[in-house]
């Protein structure tokens, strides 16, 4: 089953952004493969935290509670309480992590060209290739 998502792609100059870009890419699982492994992640009562967005800022589910990682710092974080951000807790916790500098890098440049990708899903691996048309 192929799922479509949109993926930034630089059309900016500069070649570090692009080279900081494609080493995060090898590092980090895409959102949906991330995603992915909240399959069994239980509603914490105590949170209003969202699997979605948890994976868009970085983590997976640890099959824990509600322990939660970060693919690209190792950072950890269980126990949310309603009103946590997870993408707040993530810069507070770890703002040398390369995926939140990264991320911020990444959408804070004008110039960024929307690319559409597919994600071909398997539940125990994630394969991301580029639509050629």
């Amino acid at each position: 089953m192929a799922v479509g998502i949109h993926r930034m792609k630089h059309s900016i100059s500069s070649n570090s952004t692009n080279r900081t870009a494609s080493r995060l890419a090898r590092r980090v699982k895409p959102d949906l493969c991330r995603l992915a492994t909240f399959r069994q992640w239980r509603t914490n009562t105590q949170s209003n935290v969202s699997p979605a967005v948890l994976a868009k800022v970085g983590f997976s589910y640890t099959g824990k509670g509600d322990k939660v990682q970060c693919d690209a710092c190792g950072l950890e974080i269980d126990n949310w309480k309603t009103g946590m951000d997870p993408k707040q807790e993530h810069i507070d916790r770890r703002p040398d992590c390369r995926f939140v500098l990264d991320q911020h890098e990444i959408f804070s440049k004008n110039a960024i060209s929307i690319t559409l990708l597919f994600i071909k899903f398997n539940p125990t691996r994630c394969v991301l290739f580029e639509r050629r048309d």
